[in-house]
């Protein structure tokens, strides 16, 4: 009902509303929500100070773990707007950086703090090093994500670190979920020329030659639109396919390559 309806909920209130919920999927829903409500450029000050106070409070306490997958991929970037996420996670922030192969903060901790969303610098230099470098699958899938979300905020003078990372990270990695996360990265830093984008393109390629066969095929999908939107020269693209003779790809695969109109329903 939650994703549906908002109840008319004050700050004052919003406490004994939160506390009122059985379910763990609407507290997280909950937080959501007001983060969202106070963000609101026509809120009253006075009204966003006290959602900020109140939420200032609710974030520091133990997150509702099991409600966090309700959020989608809006997560809790809102939150960002009227709560000082780097301060108040100041000292967690510092230890991700420090220690990214083996952070001392817990697994499930890790994952709550990539609802947040950070200025884009500080988020690279929390997220970038988690993503290729921590002992945990589902840490490396959870900080890939959250820099994919973030990407399109990176300032134009950043985009080309960010670009640059995201390549690597497709020649480096063979799990799907990074994957996918990785080429969002690429598509939403694109550079205005093919020059820009040869490292994102051979990163491309190099994904759909990996002779690993475990993918239901979806990802290589992706790889392929992608690439068709990097190389919107039909000689670029001609020279892509060509050089894609000796991958060993799956029928549906070789058929979006031969015809990538399909790409309008894979694109974002």
């Amino acid at each position: 009902m939650l994703q549906k309806a908002w109840p008319n909920v004050a700050p004052e209130n919003f406490r004994d509303f939160l506390n009122g919920l059985d379910a763990e999927g609407a507290k997280a829903l909950s937080i959501q929500w007001a983060c969202e409500k106070a963000s609101n450029p026509r809120r009253d000050e006075s009204v966003r100070s006290d959602w900020s106070d109140v939420l200032t409070q609710t974030l520091t306490e133990p997150p509702y773990a099991m409600g966090l997958s309700y959020l989608g991929a809006k997560r809790y970037n809102a939150c960002s707007k009227v709560v000082a996420l780097e301060e108040l996670f100041a000292e967690e922030w510092t230890k991700l950086e420090e220690k990214p192969e083996s952070p001392a903060i817990s697994e499930a901790r890790i994952v709550y703090l990539s609802r947040f969303r950070l200025p884009p610098e500080r988020a690279f230099s929390v997220w970038s090093n988690l993503a290729t470098k921590a002992h945990s699958l589902n840490v490396r899938e959870q900080a890939a994500a959250r820099l994919a979300l973030d990407a399109p905020l990176a300032p134009p003078d950043e985009s080309p670190q960010w670009r640059a990372f995201f390549a690597s990270l497709l020649s480096a990695s063979e799990d799907d979920s990074v994957l996918y996360s990785a080429i969002d990265g690429i598509l939403a830093t694109q550079g205005p020329s093919e020059a820009d984008n040869a490292a994102s393109v051979s990163g491309l390629n190099a994904v759909l030659h990996d002779p690993i066969d475990y993918w239901d095929g979806d990802v290589h999908s992706y790889a392929v639109c992608a690439a068709y939107k990097l190389l919107d020269d039909s000689s670029s693209w001609q020279k892509f396919v060509d050089g894609l003779h000796d991958a060993n790809l799956k029928p549906v695969i070789q058929s979006l390559v031969d015809d990538p109109s399909g790409c309008t329903n894979i694109l974002p």
